[in-house]
This record gives C-alpha cells, structure tokens and sequence, in this order.
C-alpha cells in the first residue's frame, strides 16, 4: 500500500517484486500460516519499540500491569492480531460457497484458507478455565466475519470434516460466551442459507446440541459460569434467534431433535429464564413439535422453582402461553392421558394460586371438558 510514502527502498523493491509476481499471477496460491505472520510481525514491532524506548510505552505497560492484577480475578485479556484484518477480510471476502470450487484440490484450497482466518482468529483468545473469569470486550469485526464464515463451512460439510471448524468455537466456552453466541446466530441465520438440506442442517445441529450437553467446557467446574446458561439457550436457538428457529420452516427439524431438547430440558429447565424461553417457544409454530411433552418437562422444572425463580420477567404469561398452545392443539390427549392430564394440571393450578389471570381464565375452559375437579 502507498509505494510512494515507502521510505525504505529495500522493502520498495520486495514489494515491487511481489507486485509484478501477483500482476503476472506467479505468486503461489499456497497460504503462509496467517498466525506465523502475525507471530513474526509481533516480535518485529517490539523489537522497534525496544530500540526506541518512550516513557509513554513504560507508563502503558506499568498501568497495562495494574490493570490486569485488577481484572485477575475477572478479565482476561485476549491476544492482539498483529495484522490488518480489514484487509484480511477483504482479500478473502471470496470465501463462503464451497460450491464454487471447480475442482477437488480447489475445494480442498478454499478449505485452507477458511482453516487459516479460523486459526488466526483462534490465536487470539484465551483459554478459560476458571468459571469466574471470561475473556475482555466483545468481538470484533473480524471475529464475527470469521464466525460468519465458519457457520457457513460447517453447514456444507459432512460431520467429519465439519467438525474441525466447530469444535474449536465451542471449546471456547462460558469465559468467551459474546464469541459463543455469536456463533450459534451464525450458525441459524448463515448456515441454514448454506446447508445442503433441512435434515442436513438438523444434523449438524444435533452434533452441536450434544457437545454442549457433554464438553468438559460446558460442564464440569465450567458448569459454575454464569454464562453458560446463556449459551446453552443459544446453542437450541432459544436467545436472540428465537422468533427465527420457531418459524414453521423448521417444525419437521424440531421434531427429529426431540431427545436433544427433552435432554437439555432435564438440565436446564430448572433454571428459570431458559424456561421461560423455553414455553413461549412451545406456543410458536416449530415448538408445537414438542407438545405435549414438553409440557411435562417444563412441569417437573417449575415445582422446584425457588421464589427468585418466579421473578424472572414475563415467566407466568410464557408458561401459561404454552399451556393454552397445548390445550388447543392436543386437547384430546390431555383429557385421554392421565398423566399427561396431572401434569397439565398441576402446572395450571401452581399458575392460578399465584393469581395469574390467564391462567385462572384457561382453567375455566379447561373445567368445561374435564369431569371431576381441575383445582
């Protein structure tokens, strides 16, 4: 860039030479690992700041210090990238579509390519292990390219290859939840425009679900992470893409995954914000597919419900909203099962003692069609 501010003209003549390699397209299309770039700009950079001490870099770097013994037990900071990633993003901004790949050992290349802006991406962040601590800021710009980028990839591969490229994201856990999240919207918004198919898609969606129900960076001593609630619910597309996931398109989705939901219900419907999430999407069109179970599951979690539980905003209207959804479309089957009926009754009645007026008018409907006491 700017050959005429170059003021070095050793490194006018290799940039020359490089410019007339790439005009003449003789520059080879292998990629140097993005991170060993960045590594060798790094140590270049302190080596100039090395020879050219000021007592503003000391001051920095003396209150960098303090500030990090303060966030010790918070913050992490990440790793800076060390290279100019409007113009990375901008130089691979062909990448998305395998489909385009004329041939096997091309569609291997843009592989390549796509593996290399994902590990430079991840040389960034830190790893975080301790459950009170999560990585400072939020994304940038080029992380969400990257992630965009990564959902896309991972919903044109088979589950094999596709691991590779979401796993890393993942391992990244509740310490790195803004890059988590991010991911799983990618993943809903960008890869579903990618996959091959809707079972293709809920395939690949079911390898992501069970990850997160089993990773050690999703359980364990991690499993303390305040925000690892907040990614388990943007893993099932229960957070910010909610009103996308429950569209009618992906009803026949929803119902091929209904042991990863009810496996994920057993964990975390006792906690009460992914419940409430969790009952406004059975009354939407693709959580219809898990009613009338999913009444049950939300029962059994309720009962428990301490009283900071029931003060989650807007819980009683999602649960009585998935109560009516269930009663309007599988009412033969409540007033037919018993247990099913218990459930739906005791989860009806826990809402009417707490005098919530939707609920005491459904049960009035609901008295109309049952013999025998509904209190």
């Amino acid at each position: 860039q700017h050959m005429d501010q170059v003021a070095d003209p050793a490194v006018e003549r290799a940039a020359n030479r490089l410019l007339r390699a790439f005009v003449t397209k003789r520059l080879s299309v292998d990629l140097f690992p993005l991170a060993r770039i960045a590594k060798i700009t790094r140590r270049l950079t302190e080596r100039i700041d090395a020879r050219n001490p000021s007592p503003w870099g000391s001051r920095f770097h003396r209150r960098q210090r303090d500030d990090e013994q303060e966030r010790e037990e918070r913050e992490v900071d990440r790793n800076r990238y060390w290279l100019d990633t409007e113009v990375l993003s901008s130089g691979f901004g062909f990448l998305g579509s395998l489909s385009e790949a004329s041939d096997t050992a091309e569609h291997e290349r843009l592989l390549n390519y796509c593996s290399a802006v994902l590990t430079l991406f991840l040389s960034t962040m830190p790893k975080i292990e301790n459950p009170k601590q999560e990585v400072e800021g939020t994304p940038y710009e080029f992380d969400r390219w990257v992630l965009r980028l990564t959902a896309a990839v991972v919903a044109q591969l088979p589950r094999e290859e596709a691991r590779p490229f979401w796993q890393p994201v993942m391992d990244l856990g509740p310490g790195a939840h803004y890059w988590v999240e991010d991911f799983c919207h990618e993943w809903f918004l960008t890869g579903r425009q990618f996959a091959m198919s809707l079972d293709a898609f809920g395939a690949q969606w079911r390898e992501l679900i069970l990850y997160s129900l089993q990773s050690p960076q999703w359980t364990g001593d991690m499993s303390r992470s305040y925000q690892l609630e907040r990614c388990a619910m943007e893993v099932m597309g229960l957070g910010l893409v909610l009103a996308t996931v429950a569209a009618e398109e992906f009803t026949p989705v929803i119902q091929t995954l209904a042991p990863e939901f009810e496996r994920w219900a057993e964990r975390w419907l006792s906690h009460s914000r992914p419940a409430s999430h969790f009952a406004y999407f059975l009354s939407r069109p693709a959580g219809r597919a898990l009613l009338p179970s999913g009444i049950v599951w939300l029962n059994r979690a309720v009962q428990s419900f301490s009283k900071y539980g029931w003060e989650e905003r807007d819980i009683p209207d999602a649960l009585v909203g998935a109560l009516r959804a269930c009663w309007r479309n599988h009412r033969d089957s409540v007033i037919g099962n018993a247990d099913l009926q218990g459930h739906f009754l005791q989860l009806l009645n826990t809402l009417c003692n707490r005098l919530n007026a939707d609920a005491l008018a459904l049960r009035t409907q609901v008295s109309q069609f049952m013999q025998g006491p509904t209190d």
